[in-house]
């Protein structure tokens, strides 16, 4: 679906109403026919009509805004991708990547310090850590 899905033009409304168009599904002489996703989440197919006389006076379903004239449907096609927390975690991975190797290079410091300086962290009941001079 997302192959067939375009992107608006530069004259394309952003928002209709309360739908904000994410792309273009296809164009007729009768008009343009966007996916839009509802205030609510909802992904709906929007048809903006050319003119009201095309959509005929009586016709069902037809919505005005301002002096335009679009018809909603549910959307039936494939299911979009929504955000999820596996694209949110492989966008993270470097990250945490990063913050793992930071903290082995810390780790393997202190034990350095620790081992260089003979330092035992032993608690010696209430007198803490104490140095063991060799």
């Amino acid at each position: 679906m997302q192959g067939d899905l375009q992107p608006l033009h530069d004259n394309d409304p952003p928002l209709i109403d309360s739908y904000r168009l994410m792309g273009r599904l296809a164009e007729s002489p009768y008009g343009v026919t966007y996916l839009a996703r509802s205030a609510g989440g909802r992904d709906v197919t929007l048809m903006l009509i050319n003119s009201p006389a095309t959509a005929g006076d009586s016709a069902d379903g037809v919505r005005q805004s301002g002096n335009r004239a679009y018809v909603v449907q549910d959307y039936a096609g494939p299911a979009l991708p929504k955000r999820t927390w596996k694209r949110s975690r492989d966008r993270l991975t470097p990250t945490l990547l990063t913050i793992c190797v930071v903290l082995a290079v810390l780790y393997v410091i202190v034990i350095g310090y620790l081992w260089y300086y003979n330092i035992d962290l032993q608690p010696l009941r209430d007198a803490g850590p104490w140095i063991r001079e060799t």
